[in-house]
């Protein structure tokens, strides 16, 4: 549909008379008419009631009907027109461990935010195992974890890593150094980071 045949409609719609529309939208009164009718014949359907030596139109009941149709219209297509001309955005879907998305990247996020970057981001806190199959199952873009599982499908490169250091009360009078054979193997604590 042509967007000027819309636009003359909803005009002579609110003013309900041919010579007012022609003036509010700069126009002769002829145009006006001209717009009507090939709207009409477009839709196959009288919009008007014409009638000779009234000052003022009457819609017909499909007139009245159109009447909404045609906002949507003209909205779907200012819509449309404003879509085409902005910066495409692009969806972006993190998922991280808790002492990463804390720790690391919450400046980063921050930022990101901030930024005028075409850019939707969407970021969740999980376990490793759930990061690895919100990947496996592509239900996000990019996971940051603790430790790698192996998977054909998922590409994994290490960022950094970290030593793991054991502090302890004063009062707990534990050796500055222990060899692993003094330790009680019924009191480990195992910390699963991986086959590595």
């Amino acid at each position: 549909m042509n967007y000027s045949n819309i636009e003359t409609f909803l005009k002579l719609a609110e003013t309900r008379n041919f010579t007012k529309t022609a003036e509010e939208l700069f126009l002769a009164q002829s145009t006006i008419s001209y717009r009507i009718k090939s709207l009409e014949q477009e839709l196959g359907i009288n919009l008007i009631q014409r009638e000779q030596g009234k000052g003022y139109i009457t819609l017909t009941v499909k007139g009245e009907e159109f009447i909404n149709i045609a906002h949507k219209w003209k909205s779907i297509l200012k819509d449309t027109n404003d879509w085409k001309t902005q910066n495409s955005l692009y969806k972006l879907k993190i998922a991280s461990v808790d002492s990463l998305n804390t720790c690391i990247f919450s400046e980063f996020y921050k930022k990101v935010l901030r930024s005028d970057l075409p850019l939707i981001l969407n970021v969740g806190t999980h376990w490793t195992v759930t990061i690895h199959n919100f990947i496996e199952n592509y239900e996000t873009d990019l996971g940051f974890v603790s430790w790698e599982m192996p998977s054909k499908n998922i590409i994994s490169k290490p960022l950094f890593s970290e030593r793991f250091i054991l502090i302890s009360s004063i009062d707990s009078n534990l050796p500055d150094s222990v060899h692993p054979k003094h330790l009680d193997p019924k009191s480990e604590i195992c910390l699963n980071r991986g086959p590595s």
